[in-house]
């Protein structure tokens, strides 16, 4: 996650006012920087949503 995780990071997060989604994008960056090129916007939305679903004004699809 070099490059692809700033940019991404801050797309995944639609939520500005749950820093959850904003820490969590990190972290899962972080444990995958091998497969970041898909890894990143593949399993960062699902773990994401799934720890701290977001609310419908969000934007986040459950």
């Amino acid at each position: 996650c070099k490059m692809v995780k700033e940019t991404r990071t801050k797309q995944v997060p639609y939520c500005v006012t749950r820093p959850v989604h904003y820490t969590k994008t990190i972290d899962v960056c972080r444990l995958v920087p091998k497969k970041v090129a898909y890894t990143v916007t593949k399993c960062v939305p699902k773990t994401v949503w799934r720890e701290a679903p977001c609310e419908p004004s969000c934007g986040c699809e459950n």
